[in-house]
């Protein structure tokens, strides 16, 4: 029996991940929230996985998380250009609903190992077949 590999795209949000990056801007103890329940291998979209492991550096050693020491960490960093611009992280910033904090936003789908892989909380639709 011949087996047929899947490749399947792994559960994401471009906006709760845009969420989390924003809040960590916006809020100090966002970072530690985030620093407890994630690691940068948890965002799907690789941007927002290098924006995290600046932010918790910066925070690590004692500086400002904000726009422009973010900023000048990425470029130090030789990140691409459209990364390090200030529009995009200025953006990460809109993307926060109003009054969100990290721990009211959508939880991102862990993809460590050691917690085995990621199951939805509803049955899938009938016309899907089960995982297996």
């Amino acid at each position: 029996m011949e087996e047929t590999l899947i490749n399947r795209t792994m559960p994401n949000s471009r906006e709760a991940e845009q969420s989390v990056i924003g809040s960590m801007i916006m809020d100090k103890d966002a970072i530690l929230t985030a620093m407890e329940m994630l690691i940068s291998e948890d965002f799907y979209y690789k941007q927002y996985g290098i924006l995290f492991d600046t932010m918790i550096e910066l925070y690590s050693k004692g500086l400002p998380v904000d726009l422009v020491t973010l900023q000048n960490k990425l470029k130090e960093k030789d990140v691409p250009a459209e990364i390090a611009s200030l529009e995009f992280v200025r953006d990460l910033l809109n993307a926060v609903p109003p009054r969100q904090r990290l721990h009211q936003a959508p939880a991102l789908p862990r993809q460590r190992g050691s917690e085995g892989p990621w199951r939805p909380s509803r049955p899938p639709p009938s016309s899907c077949p089960a995982p297996g």
